[in-house]
């Protein structure tokens, strides 16, 4: 059945399949003489008969035989020539019997509209015009009337309809064909490099150490690399899980014993929709663990909607180990400080208490004891920020207005903001009391405006603002110093950080206050934010909410830096 569909369609093809073709046609003519033979046999033996038919089988022969592939394609146009002539010798020698041999001229005159296109349909016209309609003619001659040139030119005219329908048909489907092959060509091409991308992405993905994943938005792993696959085995056997799930895995918040919820854990954050950078886990149970930090991002489609997520793991095993005995290092120094400092802040209380002190003398005592309290106000933050970060033991609050904290942070600063050269501006609403720890506060607001205080050029002003906003009280330290750059803003809240302005200032500063006040905000469950820019100053604004834990209705202003961290981060 294929075998014959193939040859079908060769047969209606407009082009090509000369053979196929010329065989339909002769087996037509054929069938067709034979019919007429049973009513008029003594026709048969007429010389244009014999003519004919012989040409037919000599074509049909010809067409057979000769490899029309090898030849220029225009070259078959000879065998419909050649059929369109003997099917005129058959027409002759039929015409006092019948005219219907006339009909198979259509056959071989759209076989070379197909084959020569418009030249085909004006040299069938012309053929058919010279071998049927002027032999008609003359033998008509005189001719009765117009009525039998009209008759004589019928043939040619139809032939001339039907090849330019035929033309036009042709050249439609022409044109989507080129179209198509256009398009197949474009498709081959966006496969083509499609595959070699992939190629490339595979190689990239397989020569990392980081262990990457590619989630669809259905959560199947589409793809993971050599190092993801030994990371999950490896998860999989700290947690003793019968799989490499993330849902089956034991995923704790660093430092801690508490499990990740399941929708809080790396991969389920990103299906959520989530774009996070350095998300710290622990995988595995306390004591044999090993930490990763995770980042993803979201992969959309054509119309910007979520089609999945990447997310990579990262070991920062070594890394947290590090960071943690450098932060016990300093906890343990600082605390060995305190005592002779103690000593040191007492004794010079009581040296300055001594009446027959010389003023210079008293002058450089002062200053020293100014420099002790400041030294112990660091160890104090130093030794805070290790509790905050390892034993996160609860703070003791009281209600206390934020308003009035402000005050007393401005009026306690005041003497060295004047002395700086400095315009203080306040505006202070008094606001709604809220949960908070005095001590801390006050810290963090001494943070804010002393650094606003250093990084303000003489002649500079420091604005100070407090109000109540939709749902949390807000205090913002405006001032008109050296401002930061955005490179500077993504690191400011970072321990131990210090731009690159401030250290070629020289500007004293040990990269902790920024740190210690966003900490101090967290644990409030406010936010700490920061919009800056380069020798234009920087707002620094705080946000505490009235019932820790509530959504803030007012979101930090665009462009801002927050405060806010990422657990284990």
């Amino acid at each position: 059945m294929t075998r014959v569909q193939d040859i079908l369609a060769l047969i209606v093809r407009p082009t090509g399949g000369a053979t196929w073709k010329q065989l339909f046609f002769c087996a037509f003519t054929l069938l067709f003489a034979v019919t007429v033979w049973a009513s008029a046999a003594e026709r048969l033996v007429l010389l244009e008969f014999v003519a004919g038919l012989a040409m037919l089988l000599g074509t049909t022969v010809l067409a057979v035989c000769v490899p029309w592939d090898r030849l220029p394609a225009t070259a078959v146009a000879a065998v419909p020539l050649l059929d369109v002539v003997l099917v005129a010798l058959l027409r002759d020698s039929m015409r006092d019997v019948t005219i219907a041999f006339s009909l198979l001229v259509f056959v071989p005159t759209l076989w070379l509209v197909g084959t020569l296109r418009a030249r085909g349909v004006w040299l069938s016209t012309l053929l058919v015009t010279l071998l049927f309609s002027v032999p008609a003619m003359v033998r008509n001659v005189p001719l009765d009337g117009s009525l039998a040139v009209v008759s004589s030119l019928l043939l040619p005219t139809t032939v001339l309809g039907m090849g330019l329908l035929v033309l036009g048909a042709l050249t439609s489907i022409d044109r989507e064909s080129a179209r198509a092959r256009h398009a197949l060509t474009i498709q081959t091409q966006l496969l083509e490099a499609s595959a070699a991308q992939e190629s490339q992405l595979e190689a990239v993905l397989n020569s990392i150490d980081l262990a990457v994943v590619v989630v669809d938005r259905d959560g199947v792993f589409d793809r993971q690399n050599p190092a993801m696959i030994e990371q999950g085995l490896r998860a999989q056997q700290l947690s003793g899980a019968a799989s490499t799930q993330e849902r089956d895995l034991l995923l704790r918040f660093p430092g801690t014993s508490r499990e990740i919820p399941l929708d809080r854990r790396p991969v389920a954050r990103a299906l959520a929709g989530e774009s996070f950078s350095n998300y710290v886990v622990s995988v595995g149970p306390d004591g044999d663990s090993i930490n990763l930090a995770a980042s993803a991002r979201q992969i959309t489609d054509h119309l910007g909607h979520s089609d999945g997520a990447v997310v990579v793991f990262s070991d920062v095993t070594e890394l947290y180990e590090s960071v943690s005995a450098q932060e016990q290092f300093v906890a343990t120094v600082s605390h060995e400080l305190r005592t002779p400092l103690t000593s040191v802040i007492g004794f010079l209380e009581l040296a300055q208490d001594d009446e027959a002190l010389a003023e210079d003398t008293a002058h450089y005592l002062q200053i020293a004891s100014r420099s002790a309290d400041q030294l112990q106000q660091l160890v104090e933050t130093l030794l805070f920020t290790h509790v905050q970060r390892t034993a996160r033991a609860p703070i003791e609050r009281t209600p206390l207005r934020l308003s009035d904290l402000v005050d007393e942070a401005c009026d306690s600063l005041g003497p060295a903001i004047a002395g700086a050269g400095l315009t203080l501006e306040r505006h202070v609403q008094e606001t709604r009391a809220v949960p908070m720890n005095r001590e801390l506060m006050m810290q963090a607001l001494n943070n804010l405006l002393s650094n606003a205080v250093k990084y303000t050029p003489r002649g500079g002003t420091i604005s100070v603002r407090a109000r109540d906003v939709d749902g949390a009280v807000a205090v913002s330290v405006r001032d008109t110093g050296i401002g930061m750059t955005p490179s500077e803003q993504s690191k400011l809240f970072t321990r131990y950080y210090r731009t690159g302005t401030s250290r070629e200032q020289h500007i004293p500063g040990h990269g902790i206050g920024l740190a210690h006040t966003r900490q101090v905000v967290l644990d409030h469950g406010g936010q700490l934010s920061v919009r800056s820019k380069a020798d234009e100053g920087s707002l620094f604004t705080l946000w505490i909410p009235f019932e820790e834990g509530i959504m803030l209705e007012q979101p930090p202003e665009p462009g801002t830096r927050t405060g806010a961290m990422e657990l284990g981060g």
